[in-house]
């Protein structure tokens, strides 16, 4: 029994790995998922335009066509950063952002709600822990500005 306890910490050694169990997270896995952006929109063209300009800056896109796809893709996936139109079908975008913020899973994902230029929406959107909101229509460059500005606060708050 010795003999192959012994061989088994010479062979996790060899591999890279400790003896501690569990083994401790891959780094190489958490570089590989930063910059994960959940996108979440009501139809296919918004969606594919939004996580085209994003993945062309450099952001890894994850993308649903209702709220409730988008809280089972953030409960899977555990994204950095969620873009929510308001106007989703099955769950509704501030709903989502409400519970988002509400598990402690998902309590650390910022959220951008984008939905229509009212007093009214963004009361709502600052009601349910929206970290930013945006009129609907939204162009890239303010689109990417936000972006931006939510992964600079994430890093300032990961330090």
């Amino acid at each position: 029994m010795r003999e192959r306890t012994r061989r088994l910490d010479v062979a996790t050694r060899r591999l890279g790995y400790s003896n501690l169990w569990p083994p401790a997270p891959d780094p190489r896995y958490s570089i590989a998922m930063r910059n994960v952006i959940l996108i979440a929109a009501p139809d296919e063209e918004r969606l594919e335009a939004m996580s085209e300009c994003l993945e062309t800056a450099g952001y890894r896109c994850l993308t649903a066509m209702s709220g409730a796809a988008a809280l089972a893709t953030a409960a899977s996936y555990a994204p950095q950063l969620a873009i929510l139109f308001a106007d989703l079908p099955e769950v509704q975008g501030t709903d989502v952002c409400l519970r988002l913020k509400q598990e402690g899973a998902t309590a650390h994902v910022a959220v951008v709600l984008i939905g229509k230029d009212s007093p009214q929406e963004r009361f709502v959107a600052t009601e349910v822990g929206a970290d930013r909101y945006l009129a609907d229509p939204v162009d890239d460059k303010t689109l990417l500005d936000a972006v931006r500005e939510l992964f600079s606060k994430l890093v300032l708050n990961a330090r």
